[in-house]
């Protein structure tokens, strides 16, 4: 009768002891996850996120510091402005490439506004060839007193062929254009 006693009692310790190992490893195992922190992600129009992107992420806090980068890319004719919301550890919050430190939740946006390019010389408006559906601002009278007259628009830039029309039929101007009441005078072309 002892023997069958002693037998359950070391069956019963047994079991306790395998029930005791297996909530260790839970509890222990929990805190190997570590802490979880969210960073949420929004942008405005102009522009987009591509690191890390834009939602909700989820980041881990085990022993080392979760620093994650951050990068921001305005559309054409657009231009960043700055993160904002949650930016106490965004390296640099008025920076399209830097980064955030997580030690808690964040929300930030990524802000873009539209670029408005001002024209003050020829070479200016020449660039507009580059950039065909931003918005620009006359900023000044163009003649043959501005800068960047006789390789551009005299009668003998480009070849005594003078000024090189903007855009094709394939590939027109689409922006804007205001002219704010300026002119633009002297233009030469031959083609």
């Amino acid at each position: 009768m002892k023997t069958i006693l002693s037998s359950r009692k070391g069956h019963y310790l047994a079991r306790l002891s395998i029930f005791l190992i297996a909530v260790a490893l839970i509890a222990g195992g929990s805190r190997c996850v570590g802490d979880q922190y969210i960073l949420s992600i929004l942008r405005t129009e102009g522009g987009k996120v591509t690191s890390p992107g834009v939602g909700n992420f989820t980041y881990t806090h085990l022993d080392e510091e979760i620093v994650v980068n951050l990068v921001a890319e305005p559309d054409e004719c657009h231009r960043f402005v700055n993160w904002t919301g949650d930016v106490d550890t965004i390296a640099d919050a008025e920076d399209a490439t830097t980064n955030i430190t997580m030690d808690g939740d964040y929300s930030i946006t990524a802000n873009f506004i539209l670029e408005i390019l001002e024209i003050r010389t020829w070479n200016d408006l020449d660039s507009v060839r580059e950039k065909l559906g931003c918005t620009y601002l006359l900023m000044n009278n163009l003649d043959s007193n501005t800068d960047g007259y006789d390789e551009l628009a005299s009668p003998t830039a480009n070849g005594e062929k003078g000024w090189e029309p903007i855009g094709t039929s394939y590939d027109g101007f689409t922006g804007s254009f205001d002219g704010q009441g300026y002119e633009i005078r002297d233009l030469f072309i031959d083609r």
